[in-house]
């Protein structure tokens, strides 16, 4: 753990600290293992091995010798140790042996640079389900949300480090749960930033040295990104960083789960959805003929015929949706009227991939602008 020098407020807190009763067989024991952490390629991390036990609960911990430059800075400290959050290298206690402090810091398995060295870079990507290109993996996928998470915890308090890299990412694995790898981030360094214009430009800094981690780890990897697994990357130095937003992204979904997300952007207020289409400039796709696809003109033709007929302008990007969904969700009985959509399409998915074609990224664009919305009531089912 790097940090400043320890200035003459730690040295009064340790002195103090001396100063105190410190039972041996009291509530928390610490035993040190007099071994250094060895690290996921075997080399040897600069932490100590130790186990950590409060009343009957015993726990594999780090015991960080505090010598030389392996300091932290006593306002980092003050802040860092009640900090509590499961992506976060978290302080559990102090102690003091003969002069030097220690600090018991929650266990990790390895630092993400050897992890991703002994294999890791092969279990970050996959192949999309229902796009070209590779995208996160479900492991990886979940270490990018879990270190947005983390920042945000800290954002809430108004805590803030002074820069994110590779070195201070770890992986732990929670194995007694049979859960995969999970990243946790070390903070070494820490302040409270008052002004808004400091925080948001901090916010701001962290988050590109976050993206830029990962895309790195990206390039390193050697995949070949899609379209809109690129755009999640991008997506984390987001100037609003919702995180829940971008756990959502549809950089991986499945076609049934952009059928659903058609049908819930238009099962809102109608008057929101029309505003972000307007913003994103959003319309009927054309050729370089300036007319629809023969598809859909062979439905709204098909539909003008029907005794309750549905119009559709053709001027409103709303309208293209809506007969989008209608298309979808009226399938079967649309295949049988309109023969040239069964003829052209095969299956819903084989539609929902021309709409990808007429207008790339269409749910990326719709999803950045409306995000997942809120609707009571369920999405009717695909017919």
């Amino acid at each position: 753990m790097a940090g400043n020098n320890c200035g003459t407020e730690m040295e009064r807190y340790r002195a103090a600290y001396q100063r105190l009763p410190h039972p041996i067989n009291g509530h928390c024991k610490i035993k040190d293992s007099k071994s250094k952490h060895v690290d996921f390629d075997f080399k040897v991390l600069r932490p100590w091995d130790g186990t950590y036990q409060v009343s009957e609960v015993e726990s594999k911990c780090l015991i960080n010798k505090w010598a030389g430059d392996n300091r932290i800075s006593f306002s980092s400290y003050s802040l860092m140790k009640n900090i509590r959050q499961q992506s976060i290298i978290t302080i559990e206690n102090h102690y003091d042996v003969s002069g030097r402090s220690r600090l018991v810091l929650s266990w990790v398995d390895g630092s993400l640079t050897a992890w991703l060295k002994q294999g890791g870079y092969q279990k970050c990507f996959e192949n999309g389900m229902a796009v070209r290109g590779s995208c996160p993996s479900k492991v990886f996928r979940k270490m990018i949300i879990d270190t947005c998470c983390a920042l945000r915890h800290l954002f809430e308090k108004d805590i803030y480090t002074a820069a994110i890299a590779e070195k201070e990412l770890y992986v732990c694995y929670e194995r007694q749960r049979g859960h995969g790898p999970s990243m946790k981030i070390l903070i070494s360094q820490a302040e409270k930033l008052f002004r808004e214009t400091d925080k948001e430009q901090r916010k701001k800094k962290l988050l590109n040295d976050l993206k830029t981690v990962f895309e790195e780890i990206r390039k390193k990897a050697g995949f070949a990104l899609s379209d809109p697994a690129k755009k999640f990357i991008g997506h984390i130095a987001d100037v609003d960083f919702d995180v829940d937003k971008l756990e959502g992204f549809p950089d991986n979904w499945s076609w049934k789960k952009k059928a659903c997300y058609l049908f819930s952007i238009l099962a809102q207020d109608s008057s929101k959805v029309r505003k972000a289409l307007g913003e994103l400039k959003f319309d009927w796709p054309k050729g370089k003929t300036g007319v629809i696809h023969p598809i859909l003109r062979n439905v709204i033709d098909y539909q003008k015929t029907k005794t309750n007929k549905t119009v559709y302008s053709e001027k409103d990007g709303y309208d293209y949706l809506r007969l989008c969904r209608n298309i979808v969700k009226h399938w079967k009985s649309l295949c049988k009227s309109v023969k040239f959509l069964q003829q052209s399409c095969a299956t819903v998915e084989h539609f929902l991939r021309m709409m990808e074609s007429w207008t790339p990224d269409i749910w990326c664009d719709l999803y950045e602008r409306i995000g997942w919305p809120k609707v009571t009531g369920q999405t009717p089912k695909v017919k």
